[in-house]
């Protein structure tokens, strides 16, 4: 991790630096991998001002502190930065388990779709290169505008949904940035 100190009208002591790397040490368990940190302290009249800046792989956080004294600015700007931290992880573990749930009210009153279309893979095939499909699945595949079918995909947990538009096949699926794509067959 690289560290990088700006004292401004101050100097900067061992025992500051000594208690700004403790407070770094346990921010490692709310965020894995810090690459940078930057941190900035500053004195102007009776006010200890500390701004601290930590960059990891995918987020930054940064916050800022001022008190009469300088420990209690460092304290206080960590604290603030580990509730931020929380915060995210948070966010992040609450996003998880909302895709497991159970469908929302306004898609539980949906009606079922009308089958009338069935897509079927009847044997296994193997084809010129030597792969086998191991995986079949019958889809049922309803009449229906892209609309109503985005309200149906979002309350079924698995990942593609196959419906029909104007004697149109069309997949919706799940990407990796958790973005819904569409696949229109022609």
């Amino acid at each position: 991790m690289y560290v990088q100190y700006t004292a401004r009208h101050m100097e900067l002591t061992d025992a500051l630096r000594n208690h700004i790397g403790a407070r770094l040490e346990k921010m490692k368990r709310h965020m894995d991998m810090i690459a940078e940190a930057l941190i900035v302290l500053s004195v102007e009249k009776h006010r200890h001002k500390v701004e601290v800046t930590l960059k990891g792989k995918r987020s930054a956080v940064s916050g800022m502190e001022v008190t009469d004294d300088m420990y209690q600015s460092i304290d206080g700007v960590f604290d603030k930065i580990e509730k931020q931290l929380r915060r995210k992880k948070d966010r992040r573990l609450a996003k998880r388990t909302d895709r497991g749930d159970e469908p929302s009210p306004e898609i539980a009153d949906l009606p079922e779709p009308e089958l009338d279309n069935t897509i079927t893979a009847s044997e296994i095939v193997k084809n010129e290169l030597g792969n086998t499909i191991v995986e079949m699945e019958e889809v049922n595949a309803a009449d229906m505008p892209i609309e109503e079918a985005l309200l149906h995909f979002e309350g079924k947990p698995g990942t593609i949904f196959v419906f029909r538009e104007n004697s149109y096949f069309n997949v919706l699926f799940r990407r990796n940035d958790g973005k819904v794509g569409l696949i229109k067959a022609k």
